[in-house]
């Protein structure tokens, strides 16, 4: 139609069509490129996904923090009498903080906008905060099956993300590849919120009761619980993370790496060998920024979570200096376990198969690696 111009006139003024036909050959290797990345990131999330038995630790977790929980909201919505509360209060204090904070602005912007502003900004703060949700029936009563000591805070950024990620399944279900490669890096990512925010909040309150002792010199009951729940929670999330990984995620991570890699540096050497336009170098650039984005979010992400199980390592030592008397001697004994496990074992940290540990370290590595690949090529 594009070079039938008398038959299909309005074609003619079609630029964009123009221009691929022009640059064909070049485009439609670009194409082919990227048409093989998406085909075998949904081939690596088809095999993780529909190939493997779903009655193992790997599955139950995504399925505690993607559907057990996103239930367990729906079990807790509020009344609407105590929504609307919630919402009118909060409206209240926008217009009362703001009143003070900024009076020479509230004379001079009419009315009606300051309302839509602050109805807009009370919406999204609300819908962030969970507003709807009974946080104490959330909490307390509609818990997580394996994360039952999971904080408000951490419940709330797995939901959001649910919740922002099912709306993008729902724009591009058609492509069923493109889905389950997104699927793979979504699951990725909420993986990385529940450990980071529970084991972010285990090193805060370990590092605040340490904080007491310090003034007080001595470790009162409650703080000695306090402290072996740490410990009990510390081991039971560093299993499930490295069971996890062992039973899916390091033959994933691998084959993931296996496939962008070199698409990466194929995109890469397309664009520094051939002679290309500079709307196609814009659109391999592009491309490939995307593609280093949607690799590295995930990975660095899942590199942090091996960062948060080693940091109680540095504060271990002061707390072993005062744990003085017989009655300590078992929570001492198991935190110089959990010392050593952290600074001579095997680390806590997922895997590239047997390429390395995904850590920030291993993901430098992988770097270099990729500059060797590139001048290789």
């Amino acid at each position: 139609m594009f070079l039938d111009s008398e038959q299909y006139p309005l074609y003619q003024y079609d630029y964009a069509a123009a221009y691929f036909w022009y640059y064909r050959n070049v485009v439609n290797k670009f194409f082919i490129i990227i048409l093989i990345l998406f085909i075998f990131c949904g081939l690596i999330g088809i095999r993780t996904f529909f190939f493997h038995p779903v009655d193992t630790l790997s599955f139950q977790i995504l399925y505690d923090c993607i559907v057990f929980n996103t239930d367990q909201y729906w079990k807790s919505i509020d009344t609407k009498k105590n929504i609307q509360i919630k919402k009118s209060r909060r409206l209240k204090h926008y217009r009362q903080r703001f009143k003070q904070n900024h009076p020479f602005i509230v004379k001079i912007v009419p009315k009606f906008i300051q309302e839509k502003l602050f109805q807009i900004r009370c919406w999204l703060d609300s819908w962030l905060a969970l507003d709807q949700v009974d946080k104490k029936l959330f909490l307390n009563q509609n818990k997580m099956q394996l994360f039952p000591h999971a904080s408000l805070k951490c419940r709330t950024n797995v939901l959001l993300f649910n919740f922002i990620i099912d709306k993008c399944n729902y724009i591009i279900h058609i492509i069923v590849v493109l889905q389950c490669a997104i699927l793979l890096t979504d699951s990725m990512i909420a993986t990385f919120i529940i450990f980071h925010n529970i084991v972010k909040q285990l090193n805060e309150n370990f590092i605040a009761i340490l904080k007491n002792c310090l003034h007080r010199n001595t470790i009162s009951l409650y703080e000695k619980m306090k402290i072996l729940f740490i410990c009990r929670q510390h081991n039971r999330l560093a299993y499930y993370l490295i069971f996890t990984n062992e039973d899916i995620w390091s033959k994933t991570f691998y084959y993931f790496a296996l496939v962008s890699i070199p698409i990466n540096v194929s995109i890469m050497s397309e664009l520094l060998v051939e002679n290309l336009p500079i709307q196609t170098q814009l659109l391999f650039i592009f491309v490939a920024i995307v593609h280093a984005i949607s690799l590295l979010v995930p990975f660095m992400s899942l590199a942090k979570v091996s960062d948060d199980f080693h940091q109680i390592k540095n504060q271990i030592p002061s707390l072993q200096f005062r744990l003085k008397h017989y009655q300590h001697l078992r929570l001492k004994l198991k935190y110089d376990d959990l010392y050593e496990r952290l600074m001579f074992g095997r680390k806590i940290c997922y895997t590239f198969g047997y390429l390395g540990n995904l850590t920030f370290r291993g993901l430098f590595e992988a770097f270099l690696y990729y500059i060797m690949a590139f001048f290789l090529q």
